[in-house]
């Protein structure tokens, strides 16, 4: 279906951050006496490339550590254990951070593979309350990717620009004329990238003719036809606050790809031709020198048979005179 612009999808994610926070001071402000979680909200990744493959990915070194602590009137309390859960892990993973018992703080530095690391995670630090029993605090911190392209390596990608390696290439398309044609853009994030398609550097209107699933992820074009040709680009963007006083910088990779109507073996038809004409010339070729070598062995045999029967007139002459001596004696 149609998305929404980007400007208007990157002011709801700027509202929503902007509300968190505001939601996260209220509730502190009514929570006076009751231990809370406090941490660094959130670190993100650094990276130059966009490419990222099941067999090769991406990696990168976040800017930090995510770390949390109980603290109660701010004060910070005594940790008895720590667990950091990834919210959008689908196996839920637990991860057991470092605990500075001198601080109070528990941090957990993030691995590098950034399609299996970025998004949100949940802190849960265990205190004892009251020196009776123990009391568990919550807290939320973010993992955050500007956008790349990961795929299970079927699309090849390659950089189009050195001096911009946020701006990849794939191979072409192939159409076929009054078909479905699906184009893919494969790009991850956190938070999850807002996609706009653009053909031949302008942007796409979406109709009954052209329309996109999956949050923007494939494009559609019904009925291909000639017009349709040409340089297709995905640009995904996504913005999150660098600092914590809730400056959002914004992140954009694009991916372009050219699709035309035609077969990505037709190099193989004019092929086939050059082969099968190779073949005939040599069939040929090798038939007439059979022919000859038939010919010349059946004329060499006839001229033996005729010399074997035919003797010479010295022979004959000798085989009389041996017959009149017999006969004399």
């Amino acid at each position: 279906g149609n998305l929404p612009s980007p400007g208007r999808s990157l002011i709801m994610n700027r509202a929503l951050f902007l509300a968190a926070a505001l939601l996260a001071v209220h509730v502190y402000a009514q929570t006076r006496d009751i231990p809370v979680a406090m941490g660094n909200l959130g670190v993100h990744y650094n990276f130059a490339t966009v490419i990222s493959t099941d067999e090769k990915p991406l990696t990168a070194a976040a800017n930090g550590p995510i770390w949390c602590q109980a603290t109660l009137n701010e004060i910070p309390l005594p940790i008895v254990r720590s667990t950091f859960v990834r919210y959008t892990d689908p196996k839920r993973r637990q991860f057991i951070p470092e605990v500075n018992h001198t601080l109070h703080k528990a941090s957990l530095e993030v691995e590098q593979v950034v399609i299996d690391n970025m998004g949100k995670y949940r802190c849960e630090i265990q205190i004892m309350e009251n020196d009776e029993h123990e009391r568990t605090v919550f807290g939320n911190l973010m993992v955050y990717s500007s956008p790349f392209f990961h795929t299970n390596g079927s699309m090849n990608m390659v950089v189009a620009d050195e001096h911009n390696k946020k701006e990849v290439t794939a191979d072409k398309l192939y159409a076929t004329e009054g078909g479905r044609m699906e184009v893919h853009c494969p790009a991850v994030g956190y938070p999850k990238p807002t996609i706009i398609w653009s053909k031949n550097d302008e942007v796409l209107e979406y109709n009954d003719h052209i329309k996109t699933l999956k949050n923007g992820t494939v494009l559609v074009i019904e009925k291909f036809e000639e017009d349709d040709s040409g340089f297709y680009r995905c640009t995904a963007t996504n913005e999150y606050p660098t600092r914590l006083d809730l400056d959002f910088k914004q992140h954009e990779a694009s991916l372009v790809q050219e699709v035309r109507i035609g077969s990505p073996y037709g190099w193989i038809y004019p092929l086939l031709v050059i082969l099968v004409i190779l073949l005939l010339l040599f069939i040929i070729i090798y038939a007439c020198a059979a022919c000859k070598r038939y010919q010349h062995d059946n004329y060499n045999v006839a001229k033996r048979e005729k010399l074997i029967r035919t003797p010479s007139p010295a022979s004959s002459a000798a085989s009389t005179k041996k017959y009149e001596l017999v006969s004399s004696a």
